[in-house]
């Protein structure tokens, strides 16, 4: 396992041109405070960051129906169903999340459309089988503002004073095509696999400093440690003793919760992100901010010198 303890090191020159750097960017602080503060003391410590990454894939099974347009049927005919854990199906990456849908070999029968009584139409649910509609200019009184006919009163010229409009939806017809067997009557009902790849992710923290743990989460760090099994197993031998501890009962508590699943590989990854505690006096009063990560960040929440309450500097 590579050495953690020593990453990081900066100097107080390394110190404030981080904290210019990040200053320039929000135009609340002044560069002022940054420059003329003394700096006493830089506490370098490293956070570490654990990753347990758990792919799993779940299958359910049920009844499903689509269009029969003439293809070959897959029926009982050509053999026992296998069982849903039988059907072949891969991931396409790892640790990647996504769904697959696969029809379970020998399930399939074909029969009439129950929804269209193997009509292969249904009545418009825009009209109710109408093939009119209201006119919404006129609310269905047919007179309007914008038009007058040879008797002299007026009348909506969207509807032409009839109140009433023709259906775009099913364009006046009453009826519109089956959405389950697209107008060919016939279904294929079979049993269909919808078969989820999710990639189970557990984190944990040990960051020391008073500066919130989270940060160090989304910074970069040296990678420590990764290993990636079928079953990981925790990090015994490991010298930090409560990450140790963490581990163990993250992959415990993570086979725990997805027992419902099929676990096809676990990752788990531990990184050091430096963090810099920094001590300083500025104009008699004391104070301290942290630069973490190797792209030296910066969390300062107490900068003194501030135009405008609200901003953050992270």
């Amino acid at each position: 396992m590579a050495d953690y303890k020593d990453i990081g090191q900066l100097n107080e020159e390394d110190v404030r041109e981080a904290l210019l750097s990040y200053i320039a960017q929000n135009c609340c602080y002044g560069k002022g405070t940054a420059r003329e503060m003394r700096i006493n003391e830089i506490k370098l410590t490293s956070g570490l960051h654990y990753v347990l990454e758990s792919y799993c894939e779940k299958r359910l099974s049920s009844w499903h129906q689509d269009a029969y347009t003439g293809q070959l049927i897959d029926g009982p005919h050509n053999g026992h169903p296998p069982s849903v854990w039988q059907v072949p199906c891969t991931a396409s990456n790892l640790f990647a999340n996504e769904s697959k849908y696969v029809e379970v070999p020998h399930t399939c029968t074909v029969m009439p459309c129950h929804l269209c009584h193997a009509s292969g139409y249904n009545p418009c649910h825009q009209c109710m089988g109408r093939g009119w509609r209201r006119c919404s200019s006129c609310r269905g009184s047919g007179r309007g503002m914008h038009s007058t006919n040879s008797s002299g009163s007026s009348h909506c010229i969207s509807c032409h004073g009839h109140g009433m409009k023709k259906c775009h939806t099913c364009q006046g017809e009453g009826m519109i095509l089956c959405v389950v067997c697209q107008g060919y009557k016939q279904v294929r009902n079979y049993i269909r696999l919808k078969i989820d790849y999710t990639n189970h992710v557990s984190e944990y923290v040990i960051e020391r400093t008073e500066m919130p743990d989270h940060l160090i989460k989304n910074v970069e760090g040296q990678v420590i440690l990764q290993q990636q099994f079928a079953a990981v197993s925790p990090l015994i031998g490991f010298l930090d003793g409560e990450m140790v501890e963490a581990s163990i009962k993250m992959i415990n508590d993570d086979k725990a919760s997805h027992a419902n699943e099929y676990i096809l590989q676990q990752r788990q990854t531990l990184r050091a992100v430096p963090v810099s505690e920094v001590h300083c006096m500025w104009k008699g009063s004391a104070g301290q901010f942290w630069v973490y990560g190797n792209e030296r960040k910066i969390h300062a929440p107490d900068y003194p010198d501030k135009c405008c309450c609200g901003c953050s500097v992270l």
